[in-house]
């Protein structure tokens, strides 16, 4: 079975640029989360990626064009694809990419090159369900803007996906913070003005009896420290 979809070759790099800086660095214990997770939602696509302590999500439209079965709405592609769209120019041209999604992975292609990625277990997270429900919340007033400290490498990655992602310089990150019951609140990074979004979660990879990180036991943990907060 194949499906596939045409995407704008600017929109495709755009997304995975300002994704790429939350996907987990390559390591032997969550090459899950080494890629970017896209979502087909009628003619949107979401794009989604988590390192364990933060989620990022964005959007653009996508257009369906063929299926020879019922139609593959869940990819993935590595953060490092990022590398080679960039590489191919992909910012430069009005081109629209075809995605063919296969059961054995996903193949991006446009009249210069043909790219083939391996394809991800059904493991990757299903977090982006979190993220909305943290939007609604900003959309209904329930975010006040604060002040949030960070460290300097973590405030210069936004400033990475700024400037990925052809985000004005003027446009400012605002952090609100949303409350969740009790002392709990959730923190959410916003670029006014764009689709993208980042859902700030304070949870680190566990580790099990033999001192070996485990994917499954870090998605865990962040799916269940996320929905405690939004409760």
């Amino acid at each position: 079975m194949s499906t596939v979809y045409s995407i704008a070759c600017t929109d495709l790099l755009t997304l995975m640029a300002r994704l790429k800086l939350a996907t987990a660095k390559p390591n032997d214990y969550t090459p899950v989360l080494e890629s970017v997770y896209f979502s087909v939602d009628d003619e949107r696509v979401t794009a989604v990626s988590t390192d364990r302590y933060r989620l990022f999500m964005d959007s653009r439209m996508m257009d369906f064009v063929d299926s020879d079965g019922e139609p593959a709405t869940v990819f993935t592609l590595p953060g490092s694809a990022a590398d080679d769209f960039k590489r191919l120019g992909f910012a430069k041209t009005g081109e629209h990419a075809r995605i063919e999604i296969t059961d054995e992975g996903v193949t991006v292609v446009t009249q210069a090159a043909r790219l083939s990625y391996p394809g991800l277990s059904a493991d990757y997270p299903r977090v982006g369900s979190l993220m909305a429900t943290s939007l609604k919340k900003v959309a209904a007033g329930e975010s006040v803007e604060v002040t949030t400290g960070y460290n300097v490498d973590y405030l210069a990655d936004f400033a990475k996906v700024r400037r990925a992602g052809g985000i004005s310089k003027n446009t400012p990150l605002r952090v609100h913070q949303i409350p969740t019951g009790g002392d709990n609140f959730q923190l959410i990074a916003t670029f006014p003005g764009t689709d993208f979004w980042a859902l700030l979660m304070g949870v680190r990879n566990p580790k099990d009896t033999d001192g070996a990180t485990t994917a499954a036991d870090a998605l865990e943990l962040a799916v269940q420290t996320s929905e405690l907060l939004m409760a």
